[in-house]
């Protein structure tokens, strides 16, 4: 590796994933829903993303929230000018990037005054040297206004514990065998899964490892690069997180993972009380995540604290408003938690998944609908944190109207006409609720398709596929890969019947095209 990287893969570039808990509409309706004010996101305010890779998410938020100011900061130049091209051909004028270490970026700022409502960085703080780490400290400590929010995600213990040896067996793998960052990986893995399918050995004794080894193969390679090679990857206790940002004069505030928020769902039954009574937030957390033996954290730290006033909060709370994020038909009613799955009351969540159907309504109209008259405050944080959790809903921008959606849509057109060209993206702007709505990779061509003309999915299959066969790319169903043109151009066209009859109306609501 070279010098420059610090220990971090530089010969491979990043994904191009939207990670919806970074939307500042998501995260300000977190902090409300625990009784917390919200950072301002409205005209005049600013967010920031370290790490910001590609910069798909940062220009997709900046298309989604055009009254707001968002800059992308990474280290990696071919980063920059990806997310640079991508935001100059979208149109976007209130998005910029930056081509800088922390270290560089500390040294730029200066003595200037605070000014960003939001800091966030997804797949970094474990991924970097000790002393990287510092540095974020220190930025987030000189850039968060105060009031403001910092997410921050990482790997964490206890959860990983068990899991680390993979990493190692994948890193010295790649140390001894040449090629490029994806062989390496590719070859570790199948080279760990021969090795050790049979006898008395690590895999054999702990059967979660054996299953992390299965799920790696069924990844992006690209994301198993960055995620497995990189020479400072440590997992850290949430404990150490805390006491990192406490001093920068942060303090945790919440989970953007929300039902990790709700005891009921996060804790044992048996524990519950004795978790409930711990005063150190950040004892408390570390202890629940030894209870749901966790592996990844969402955390948000804010610089002060500011607790509503139990009226203050309520108007504020019935006043949000909500939209659909998934067809009605899609919303599954069954929920991963740190306690395994929840079986929701199907009566109650689908009278508020139909509700929204018709359109956006506050939480004030969804609790005089007659399912939920008898539930309690209690019973509706739990409802909406599983909900909006797994991103069925999503609040409104701003929690008004949104934006009129149309840098949304220029985004999208550039979006879906790079998909059509090879391109890879996951997700498209939305105009109404400020955030990402995920698209499979063929309902994107069919977006492309409706921004070329076609009315429905007749009109749009035949120059598509045509497009997708010289792609080189295949089909899967049920995690198989079909056989044979005939078989993947029937679920092509499945899908793209699919997005005109049922994600184009919603996608239209929401303001994405």
């Amino acid at each position: 590796m070279s010098d420059w990287s610090d220990g971090y893969v530089s010969s491979l570039q990043y994904t191009t994933n939207f990670y919806r808990e970074l939307a500042p509409s998501y995260l300000s309706f977190a902090c409300l829903l625990e009784g917390m004010r919200p950072p301002p996101s409205g005209a005049g305010t600013s967010y920031l993303e370290l790490g910001c890779g590609q910069g798909f998410g940062v220009s997709l938020l900046a298309a989604a929230n055009p009254q707001m100011r968002f800059v992308g900061v990474d280290f990696m130049p071919a980063h920059i000018a990806n997310a640079r091209r991508l935001a100059s051909e979208s149109g976007l004028t209130n998005v910029q990037f930056e081509d800088l270490s922390f270290d560089q970026l500390l040294s730029r700022i200066g003595d200037e005054e605070r000014r960003f409502e939001f800091i966030v960085l997804h797949g970094v703080y474990t991924w970097i040297s000790p002393a990287n780490r510092k540095l974020i400290v220190q930025l987030a400590d000189r850039l968060l206004q105060p009031g403001g929010l910092l997410y921050v995600s990482y790997n964490c213990l206890p959860g990983w514990a068990p899991l680390t040896p993979i990493q190692r067996f994948i890193q010295e793998f790649a140390a001894r065998n040449p090629g490029n960052p994806v062989q390496q990986v590719e070859g570790a893995v199948k080279a760990a899964k021969a090795l050790f399918a049979k006898g008395d050995n690590y895999f054999a004794r702990n059967k979660t490892a054996m299953g992390m080894l299965d799920q790696v193969q069924k990844q992006n390679p690209r994301y198993l690069v960055h995620e497995y090679l990189p020479a400072e990857w440590s997992p850290v206790y949430h404990a150490d997180v805390a006491a990192d940002f406490a001093e920068a004069r942060m303090e945790f505030a919440c989970s953007a993972t929300l039902p990790d928020n709700v005891i009921e769902l996060s804790v044992p039954p048996h524990a519950m009380k004795t978790v409930a009574a711990i005063t150190d937030p950040g004892w408390r957390q570390t202890l629940s995540d030894f209870l749901g033996n966790k592996q990844f954290r969402r955390d948000l730290f804010m610089r002060g604290v500011d607790r509503l006033f139990p009226l203050e909060w309520e108007q504020l709370f019935f006043e949000t408003r909500l939209a659909l994020m998934t067809p009605p038909d899609d919303v599954r009613l069954k929920f991963r938690t740190p306690l395994g799955q929840v079986n929701a009351d199907e009566t109650l969540y689908k009278a508020v998944v139909s509700a929204l159907a018709d359109g956006p309504r506050t939480l004030g109209e969804l609790t005089a609908l007659p399912a939920l008259k008898d539930v309690t405050r209690s019973g509706l944080r739990q409802v909406l944190a599983l909900l909006v959790g797994a991103h069925y809903l999503a609040p409104v921008a701003g929690n008004g109207e949104g934006s009129d959606g149309a840098s949304a849509r220029a985004f999208n057109r550039v979006v879906s006409r790079r998909a059509a060209l090879g391109g890879s993206f996951d997700a498209v702007a939305c105009g109404l609720t400020g955030t990402g709505k995920p698209l499979p990779f063929v309902e994107i061509l069919a977006l492309d398709a409706y921004f070329g003309g076609a009315e429905d999915a007749a009109a749009g299959v035949p120059g598509a596929w045509a497009g997708f066969q010289k792609s080189g790319r295949r089909l899967l169903r049920d995690g198989k890969e079909l056989d044979g043109d005939e078989a993947t151009h029937r679920e092509f066209e499945t899908l793209f019947q699919s997005f005109f009859e049922r994600q184009a109306p919603l996608l239209r609501a929401n303001r994405a095209i």
